[in-house]
């Protein structure tokens, strides 16, 4: 059960990222980047006690997954401000 769970988070988490780099200007990106940066915080805090030592190492490449999503989520999103930026100031 729990593979079925970390693939979805996977694709979920892939989905947001996409909408952030296909749209970084769109206010919606920051609310993406916002759910995967909670997703990242709910990751760290499950209680892992119970789990397998490779529930344990998956949860962990998750996580690492996620944040590194958020990374280059939060790179697009300040390159597209910048260059709007840029632009208009040229436009002046």
């Amino acid at each position: 059960m729990q593979r079925y769970v970390t693939s979805y988070a996977h694709v979920a988490a892939l989905t947001l990222f996409l909408n952030i780099v296909i749209h970084p200007l769109d206010h919606r990106s920051r609310d993406d980047l916002e759910v995967l940066t909670s997703t990242g915080n709910m990751i760290r805090k499950m209680p892992m006690l119970e789990l397998t030592k490779a529930e344990i190492i998956h949860l962990r490449e998750l996580n690492k997954f996620v944040t590194r999503l958020f990374w280059l989520g939060s790179s697009a999103v300040v390159k597209a401000d910048k260059e709007s930026d840029q632009t208009e100031q040229a436009l002046v």
